[in-house]
């Protein structure tokens, strides 16, 4: 682990320190000037960590399943560093770097996301064609700008218009190496992605947290025999085994709010939302990390900003629903 040493928040470099690696060791597609690119994307950073991980087969293996359409070559794998940016606020995204094979040899681009996994910005660290020059513009990098995987894959067929001719293969190469990125880092780095997450959620929609903690089983017996009586059905939309939810707590380690990753079902897969429960009882926020939902879903989400516990018959959709759970879940877990 890399830092100029500038102290964090407790919590964070607890995260941190608990994963096993070697900064010390050189990673292939690091950083040649951490300092100075972390700081043109993320301008009020005050210090960095680095975090090596191993691209191996089996994360090799997940990106195929997700990505069935990509190839890793040979480079992609062994040990890459992810870049986490800070300050005394605590972690403001990451920096990535990874290389791309090309006509005009290998490329290497270094990206900056956001802590919700969404392109922030990108340059190149590598390329030996000017055509470069054509995608480091303002309008171009903007098309990239706050979107996540899938939203990157949707570009694919747009790109065309985007670009003139003699750009495009280049821009095909840039395109694909950031939904390469975004996934790959989401995988290999993914107890540092979901904490940063969460931290992030937490820092922006309950300013009076001290910290956090995941609440283990938080769908108890007694729950499920509550929300079964409350909707009269096993599920009113959301997978319950595979959610979580974290605990937000002030300096006194009291809990002033609950911060719940629901899974949705929504036919092919589940899809994440998070949801924000303060001490008030009512749904702070919510949010998701790609595409989904679509417009007019987002729309029914934004309804319910605000909603507090009512009974099940009072809900006039789907979403209310979901949303009524998340609140008897979060009451719950608040001891309410």
């Amino acid at each position: 682990m890399a830092s100029n040493k500038i102290p964090v928040i407790v919590y964070f470099v607890t995260l941190l320190m608990s994963v096993s690696f070697e900064a010390s060791a050189r990673a292939f597609c690091a950083l040649r000037d951490p300092v100075a690119k972390i700081q043109s994307i993320f301008p009020t950073a005050t210090d960095f960590k680095s975090v090596v991980r191993t691209i191996n087969v089996k994360v090799r293996d997940k990106v195929q399943r997700q990505l069935p359409d990509v190839k890793l070559h040979f480079g992609e794998l062994g040990r890459h560093t992810l870049y986490i940016p800070h300050n005394e606020k605590g972690p403001l995204g990451y920096v990535h770097v990874r290389s791309e094979q090309s006509p005009w040899g290998l490329i290497e681009v270094a990206w900056g996301i956001d802590p919700q996994m969404r392109i922030l910005d990108f340059s190149f660290q590598r390329c030996r064609t000017n055509l470069r020059l054509k995608l480091e513009t303002p309008q171009f990098k903007f098309h990239f700008r706050k979107k996540g995987v899938k939203a990157l894959q949707n570009m694919m067929d747009k790109l065309p218009s985007m670009v003139t001719a003699d750009v495009l293969p280049l821009a095909e190469i840039v395109l694909l190496n950031g939904i390469k990125t975004l996934t790959i880092t989401a995988i290999a780095w993914a107890d540092i992605i979901e904490e940063v997450r969460i931290e992030y959620l937490a820092r922006t929609f309950f300013p009076k947290h001290y910290m956090f903690r995941q609440l283990t089983t938080p769908y108890s017996d007694a729950l499920n025999q509550k929300l079964m009586e409350t909707f009269g059905a096993e599920e009113v939309g959301i997978n319950r085994q595979a959610s979580q939810a974290y605990g937000v707590f002030d300096e006194e380690g009291k809990i002033i709010g609950v911060i719940v990753e629901g899974h949705i079902y929504t036919g092919d897969e589940d899809q994440k939302i998070y949801w924000g429960v303060g001490k008030d009882m009512n749904i702070k926020f919510w949010k998701s990390h790609d595409v989904w939902p679509p417009e007019e879903i987002s729309a029914e989400f934004d309804q319910i900003i605000g909603m507090q516990i009512k009974s099940a018959e009072q809900c006039q959709s789907k979403v209310e629903l979901i949303g009524l759970e998340v609140l008897l879940l979060s009451k719950h877990l608040m001891g309410r």
